[in-house]
């Protein structure tokens, strides 16, 4: 008997011939039902073994009682059309633990307590969207290692820490609230990113609301950077002085476009944007165009403030309005650049420069105006401006401009 071993250049041709899924768009579903008020577990559901070609996707009804945690790729967690969700029934946990799973995505559900409501570390991904995280003793969604995350109309508050860190880490957030969380609303920290609020085919859109935070509103901090769009910061840092934005040590913030930064800080101290420790922040949209380019900072205690060697270009229609002290002020070796602003009807100067500051205004467009001191003010010889201040008048003291030029 003769037996028939097939050619290498056969077997490669079979291996070639089976469809082996590339992408989570490949994967067909397997759907699990998990009853939490009959006694069904996530957990027992994600413990299910692996198929390669399918994506797992756990429909929830009710609330379970447990910390659920996922180290599997292609994983869906989706409340039931009448609610869903997870409640932490340990506290020193988080009530979801994504750990080097990618391709996971949370949707509709209610989470509740825990360390942190949802934890992505070891580079994991997932995206959050249509749920609501609260009460966690620590961080709402606290991002680590690597992980990265996608959180989308969803809402985020009550919890002890911050709403939102991205701890070396990328967050994007659209169409979200993020609100009275017991330090910040939205944090980077330590070389992490944020981008809040997107642009869409040339039109600013989806922005975020993060408001009655306890701290500040957004925090970049230790090299972070963060982009916004379209954003409403709001009445942060009410009990105490805090802010709307806080960007410190040697991290960087581009407004681009649509944000509003209003109504927050206390009556004696914060307010809008506080940069700091060889920080910077940019108004405008830089070299992509979209609509609207403008931002408006209204009606907060200290507008723009800039300290230790600290960087404000403000440009593309920015206006700093109703504050109720002085609106921009540049201390300690902090530089002003202005170009189109409108900085107006704010309770103390328009501009303040103090102890080697400096300011710059390009252009004639600048509008520092109606202001109930002086247009711009200078604490100290060591600090100055340069270029065209023709647009300083109309301001409560005279001269309107108060400082010595270059």
């Amino acid at each position: 008997m003769r037996i028939a071993i097939p050619s290498t250049t056969a077997a490669l041709a079979v291996a070639a011939s089976i469809a082996w899924p590339t992408t989570a768009l490949a994967l067909t579903d397997l759907i699990l039902n998990v009853d939490c008020a009959s006694g069904g577990r996530i957990n027992q559901a994600l413990s299910r073994p692996t198929l390669v070609d399918r994506r797992l996707v756990v429909v929830v009804s009710g609330s379970c009682t447990e910390n659920v945690t996922i180290e599997r790729d292609d994983v869906v967690l989706r409340a039931q059309g009448s609610g869903g969700g997870v409640s932490a029934s340990d506290a020193s946990k988080p009530a979801i633990l994504i750990n080097g799973a990618r391709r996971v995505a949370l949707e509709g559900l209610s989470v509740t307590g825990g360390l942190h409501g949802v934890l992505l570390t070891g580079g994991a991904a997932a995206t959050i969207r249509g749920s609501a995280i609260r009460n966690a003793a620590r961080t709402g969604v606290h991002i680590e290692s690597g992980a990265s995350a996608v959180v989308d109309a969803s809402t985020i508050e009550n919890h002890g820490q911050s709403g939102v860190t991205a701890d070396g880490t990328r967050v994007t957030m659209t169409g979200s609230t993020v609100r009275g969380n017991g330090l910040s609303g939205v944090a980077a920290l330590r070389g992490g990113s944020l981008f809040l609020g997107a642009d869409n085919a040339g039109v600013v859109c989806c922005g975020n609301t993060i408001e009655y935070n306890a701290f500040d509103g957004v925090t970049l901090a230790d090299s972070a950077g963060g982009a916004l769009y379209g954003n409403t910061i709001q009445e942060n840092g009410r009990n105490i002085p805090r802010f709307g934005i806080l960007v410190t040590r040697a991290s960087s913030l581009a407004l681009r476009g649509g944000n509003l930064v209003r109504q927050n800080g206390t009556a004696t101290g914060g307010g809008g944007i506080f940069v700091s420790a060889a920080s910077a922040i940019r108004t405008g949209p830089g070299d992509t165009l979209f609509s609207p380019t403008s931002n408006e900072i209204s009606g907060n205690t200290f507008g723009i403030q800039g300290t230790f060697n600290s960087s404000l270009d403000l440009r593309s229609g920015v206006s700093v309005t109703g504050s109720t002290f002085t609106g921009v002020v540049v201390d300690t070796g902090a530089r002003l650049r202005t170009d189109g602003s409108v900085i107006t009807g704010n309770k103390a100067h328009g501009v303040f420069a103090a102890r080697a500051s400096s300011a710059e205004f390009v252009g004639s467009a600048n509008v520092v105006s109606g202001n109930t001191a002086f247009g711009l003010f200078c604490q100290d010889v060591e600090s100055s401006y340069v270029g065209n201040v023709g647009g300083i008048s109309g301001n409560g003291q005279e001269p309107q401009v108060n400082c010595t030029g270059f």
